[in-house]
């Protein structure tokens, strides 16, 4: 459970009070050399939440129901040898507007304001990233293993860590990002061996038009009012085979012509991460097109995926139980082994 683990909050930024990080490990004393972060067969799960980019009722401990399940017995097989801990990140928020905050005329100070506008969600998430990379590698001497998973809008910004710098240009120009770079100016965001994605939202202007347009509120107040600049962010519409796919007879990759590419620049597809999506059929909220077009893109662009239709519950049930998510979270580890085997295999 959760309240047996040892939880640390660190800071990865000082303009606003929700530029902060969660960290979960597991007692030594109980555990021993399981919760090393040294061993090559182990996985930090990392959490980016949802809400829509504005919701300031959910923050970084709802990744809690998971890990209690993870932790309480509730799966076929004990996790603990698999994982080496958990993590999960808030990031500034947009305005939201059942939640007010100016009101009889005062003013909010900006560590508290929530009025943050694309780029600022990803910025956060990974500068989050790269403090959570550098503590972590600090304690063991090497670079953590990351499973990224997010709900929602949540999945959205993990599938935009992948997109990398190319996700911060699509608020147009090329939006500096000097907190995670090293003195040799190298992006210090660690590339996830992982992604999954919960009931996500992965094309913007087509998932409200969908809807008859009941999510420009959200996505305006997220993205701007320009529809391009969220077509350009989302990852359903993204062109993946440029930065991770296999390179067709005469193809020049995207990396191999620009040096600023980002974290994500991968001269082999052998290090590509495996992308896992996941969506409930009950999901009055977003339909089974997001997830297709998901899918349809990252395979097309290369990737290895796995994809789960089977969830149940509403759109928020998902998170507040815990139990399908931890359960795709075991299967996108029972993934990458065979992953690992497969390329293995390659190679020998």
């Amino acid at each position: 459970m959760a309240a047996s683990l040892e939880y640390t909050q660190y800071r990865y930024g000082s303009e606003n009070e929700l530029q902060r990080l969660g960290v979960w490990r597991f007692p030594g004393d109980d555990l021993g050399e399981l919760s090393s972060t040294t061993r090559p067969d182990k996985y930090w799960i990392v959490y980016i939440h949802g809400g829509a980019w504005r919701d300031p009722r959910i923050d970084h401990s709802s990744i809690i129901p998971t890990i209690d399940v993870l932790l309480g017995g509730g799966t076929t097989w004990p996790p603990f040898h698999r994982i080496s801990g958990f993590a999960s990140l808030d990031y500034r928020l947009s305005s939201h507007p059942d939640f007010p905050q100016a009101e009889d005329g005062h003013s909010v100070p900006a560590f508290s304001l929530r009025a943050a506008r694309h780029p600022d969600h990803v910025l956060d998430v990974r500068a989050g990233l790269a403090l959570l990379r550098r503590v972590l590698s600090s304690e063991s001497g090497e670079d953590p293993r990351i499973l990224l998973y997010g709900h929602s809008c949540g999945a959205t910004l993990a599938l935009q860590v992948l997109m990398g710098r190319d996700a911060l240009r699509s608020a147009g120009g090329d939006k500096a990002d000097p907190t995670v770079q090293n003195e040799d100016g190298k992006d210090e965001v660690p590339l996830p061996v992982a992604v999954v994605g919960f009931e996500g939202i992965y094309d913007l202007p087509g998932l409200n038009g969908r809807f008859s347009d009941a999510y420009r509120g959200f996505m305006s107040a997220a993205f701007g009012t320009d529809e391009s600049v969220w077509a350009a962010a989302s990852p359903a519409l993204y062109q993946w085979r440029d930065r991770f796919g296999r390179r067709r007879r005469g193809e020049t990759m995207r990396s191999e012509t620009n040096s600023d590419d980002g974290p994500v620049k991968r001269e082999s597809r052998e290090e590509c991460p495996l992308i896992v999506l996941a969506y409930s059929p009950e999901d009055s909220l977003i339909d089974a097109l997001e997830i297709d077009n998901m899918e349809k893109a990252v395979r097309e662009g290369g990737l290895d995926v796995l994809a789960y239709r089977d969830l149940s519950g509403e759109h928020d049930v998902v998170w507040k139980n815990g139990w399908g998510i931890a359960r795709v979270l075991l299967g996108a580890i029972e993934g990458l082994e065979r992953l690992g085997k497969k390329r293995e295999e390659r190679h020998s």
